[in-house]
């Protein structure tokens, strides 16, 4: 399942996403990545050891409100660049 994981975190890199250093780790997570969206909003993408990705968004790390306002699912980002690689969705 690495590859696969490793293919999908090339994949998401090559569209603009980046990795962060400071980031808050699910269980099973094997890399966030990070995309922003605007000014203000900003898409966090999950790679898991099961070979799944979810994405979520949220307001950008640039400000403060990003401590308080959390996250919200995301996942038809992930549908919206999928392209030829079929990711397998987080539930």
């Amino acid at each position: 399942m690495g590859s696969v994981l490793g293919l999908r975190q090339r994949c998401t890199c090559q569209r603009g996403f980046r990795d962060i250093p400071l980031q808050v780790w699910k269980p099973g997570q094997v890399f966030g990545l990070v995309m922003p969206l605007d000014d203000v909003y900003e898409v966090h993408v999950r790679g898991y050891q099961d070979g799944t990705l979810d994405a979520e968004i949220e307001v950008s790390r640039e400000y403060l409100e990003h401590l308080t306002c959390g996250s919200h699912p995301y996942n038809h980002h992930l549908l919206e660049i999928q392209g030829n690689t079929r990711f397998l969705l987080k539930s």
